[in-house]
């Protein structure tokens, strides 16, 4: 469980790395998450050999084999919903600083990753 809430306080740490937009920040939430994903990691490990004796390391293969088909469906849907598609040019860059909107639009950019890490979160 331990682990498990240091996950979610990482994932509850993007919200103020976002609105103070400072990559330091961001750098310490993902430690946090780090700090906490390999603690809850081996629960399920446990608990599919408490399940019975008999073919115990058959069923944690089969489950194992499930990390990587998650781990690339979960970076793909991600990134729906954290990058907005729209790539600026240099020319669009240099127009955006010259109208004083650029420190604008990448605030609007970085604020994506708030309700996608709230949802991990809970």
């Amino acid at each position: 469980m331990t682990g498990l809430m240091l996950y979610s306080a990482g994932t509850l740490l993007f919200w103020p790395a976002a609105v103070v937009g400072k990559f330091a920040f961001f750098l310490c939430a993902l430690f946090v998450i780090a700090a906490g994903w390999p603690s809850w990691k081996p629960a399920p490990t446990r608990s599919s050999r408490s399940w019975g004796p008999a073919s115990s390391e058959r069923r944690l293969n089969f489950s194992q084999a499930f990390n990587p088909l998650g781990a690339i469906t979960g970076a793909m849907v991600g990134t729906v919903f954290i990058f907005s598609g729209v790539e600026l040019k240099g020319n669009q860059v240099q127009a955006l600083k010259l109208a004083g909107r650029y420190q604008a639009y990448l605030q609007h950019e970085t604020m994506r990753v708030i309700t996608p890490y709230l949802v991990l979160a809970a």
